[in-house]
């Protein structure tokens, strides 16, 4: 599921020129754990960068579409 969303999530940064790095892995516990720049979050709402939150949003969406 995370690869899954990550791979969603990249194709999105791409088309976002100012974006920062950022991606996503598996947490020790399994949990998703996001990456952005230096920092680490572990939930989506915790993203300080605006767009970087709307574009995992907007991954997530469609992976759940594909459901």
């Amino acid at each position: 599921m995370i690869k899954e969303i990550d791979e969603l999530f990249q194709a999105i940064l791409q088309t976002m020129p100012d974006a920062p790095e950022a991606g996503l892995m598996a947490a020790a516990d399994g949990s998703m754990l996001i990456k952005v720049g230096s920092q680490y979050y572990r939930s989506v709402d915790e993203i300080a960068h605006p767009q970087v939150r709307q574009a995992l949003r907007q991954a997530i969406k469609q992976w759940e579409a594909r459901l």
